[in-house]
């Protein structure tokens, strides 16, 4: 039975569970659990929102990073000294310099995650239904809880297309195909709860029944929860990169893992 049929997997919630981000995550009834099913149209609007938000709560700690980078610290210090010794040592123009330096690090981290929002949205997000579900070899899922008003809501989600779009016309006994798993996200209030965990699993168990060799997949080194749990899920690294300017002064590289199957 393929995992990207209408069936659902579910899993029993646990309201002892705290809760450990703001705002405060909807309220799961106790008596249902967390529906993994395939990803349906009236879904658009809420992926999309989790989308968004997710991808863009991975600014904050990537401009932390980056001050702590020492080659920033000592950039500003630079630009601080600079700054006193062209204004005759006024301290508004050593605060305005360091201000303009911090500023221009919180709008490269900016840059970095909301120009890869802009541009997914203009592309794959933009119709999931064409990028993902058009393949017997593609799936979306969603991770969806009734919460205790009745009406239901989507906490996480995941997506997996076969590698390289001029695969499409391959035989579908052939030996070798890879799978590449993409939109591993779930809404801030329920991770660390083994949701991301059983979204992942879904993703492979897939990926083992269509005939995958291997799964790879990026992220980048900002996301520390999620390298974690791809170890303890088999992944492995095999490159880095930087693909964009602005991510240098934050240090981000954008890392990609593989797993055999």
């Amino acid at each position: 039975m393929p995992l990207c049929s209408s069936h659902s997997l579910s899993h029993p919630l646990s309201p002892s569970l705290p809760l450990s981000s703001s705002p405060r995550p909807p309220s799961v009834a106790q008596d249902q659990g967390i529906v993994i099913r395939r990803y349906r149209g009236g879904d658009q609007v809420e992926v999309l929102s989790l989308f968004s938000r997710c991808t863009l709560g991975h600014i904050r700690p990537a401009f932390l990073r980056g001050l702590r980078q020492t080659d920033n610290v000592g950039l500003a210090l630079g630009v601080a000294v600079a700054a006193a010794v062209l204004s005759g040592g006024s301290l508004w123009a050593v605060a305005g310099a360091c201000a303009a330096w911090v500023g221009l690090l919180l709008f490269l981290c900016w840059e970095v995650y909301a120009g890869y929002v802009r541009e997914r949205l203009r592309s794959d997000m933009g119709d999931i239904e064409a990028h993902f579900l058009s393949h017997p070899d593609d799936c979306f899922w969603v991770a969806e809880a009734e919460v205790a008003s009745g009406s239901k809501v989507i906490l996480g989600m995941v997506a997996v297309t076969r590698e390289g779009e001029s695969e499409r016309e391959r035989p579908e006994q052939e030996e070798g195909k890879v799978a590449q798993l993409f939109r591993m996200l779930v809404l801030p209030g329920w991770r660390r709860r083994g949701l991301g965990r059983r979204l992942a699993q879904t993703a492979l168990a897939f990926c083992s029944e269509r005939g995958y060799s291997r799964v790879i997949l990026e992220t980048t080194t900002t996301q520390v929860a999620a390298l974690a749990l791809y170890s303890t899920l088999g992944f492995q690294k095999t490159a880095t990169s930087v693909p964009y300017l602005a991510m240098h002064p934050a240090r981000i590289s954008v890392l990609r893992l593989e797993k055999p199957l």
